[in-house]
């Protein structure tokens, strides 16, 4: 049996925490990661990190002397997911880089991953559930759907839009078996949308995470597949989805 070599691996708890605690959560990451020997080349620049958190610290204090409106809540949530997106991405880069450093050494890993301002995955936490993009570069996206053993089958929709926040005018469908697909020969400088949804068993739950809230709330849905005497589905004409689809989210490819 091949041995499996164990990877220290960064908690992505900050993609389910406030606005508030965001900002101040990747300003700690920015001071971190300046200047740090161990990490020379981001796949974002720093740069363009702080200047995400100086837009939401800015919507936030507007939000905070003005009072909410619609207008800037959707643009406060615009950018705390732009920001948790380019966090997700420096947190992966920190695992990568860590690891292979460390050959093997976990400790020396998750000192690594400590020292760029992330914190550590608890040995065996399950996973955040939510839709995101784990991995990008050239032309190429990896995408990772919530984990449920509930799913048989998993449907996902993509397609390139003129802006963040705006749903593709087309869109391709791909079928799998797996949690997570990869998309390859994207223009650079794109902006690509992907959607998630699933066939949900007769009886059964799933929950979907809604990107465009930040990451921050969950819904239940429920559905029941009525069965034959076979055993077999019975589709109603009368019954509009059978496929559950979960919120848009997008990113500028590499």
């Amino acid at each position: 049996m091949r041995k499996v070599q164990k990877k220290a691996l960064a908690a992505l708890k900050f993609q389910r925490i406030s606005a508030n605690d965001l900002l101040v959560f990747s300003q700690g990451v920015v001071q971190a990661m300046t200047g740090n020997a161990h990490f020379p080349s981001p796949p974002i620049p720093l740069p363009a990190v702080t200047a995400m958190i100086g837009s939401l610290n800015s919507t936030l204090q507007t939000i905070s002397a003005q009072g909410r409106s619609k207008a800037l809540t959707n643009q406060k949530d615009h950018q705390s997911t732009e920001l948790m997106e380019a966090l997700t991405t420096l947190a992966h880069y920190a695992e990568d880089v860590s690891n292979k450093a460390a050959s093997g050494d976990v400790t020396q890993a998750e000192g690594w991953i400590l020292s760029a301002g992330f914190q550590l995955k608890k040995k065996g936490a399950k996973s955040a559930r939510v839709l995101e993009f784990v991995k990008t570069k050239t032309g190429f996206v990896h995408v990772r759907a919530p984990r449920s053993y509930n799913r048989e089958v998993h449907l996902w929709k993509y397609g390139l839009t003129s802006q963040k926040d705006v749903v593709p005018s087309s869109s391709k469908l791909l079928i799998s078996l797996e949690a997570d697909i990869s998309i390859s020969d994207l223009p650079s400088g794109s902006i690509i949308a992907v959607q998630h949804g699933s066939v949900v068993p007769s009886g059964r739950n799933a929950k979907f995470t809604k990107p465009d809230a930040a990451f921050t709330s969950h819904e239940k849905i429920s559905v029941s597949i009525p069965t034959g005497i076979d055993k077999h589905p019975v589709f109603s004409h009368n019954t509009s989805d059978y496929y559950q689809w979960g919120g848009w989210i997008y990113i500028i490819v590499p």
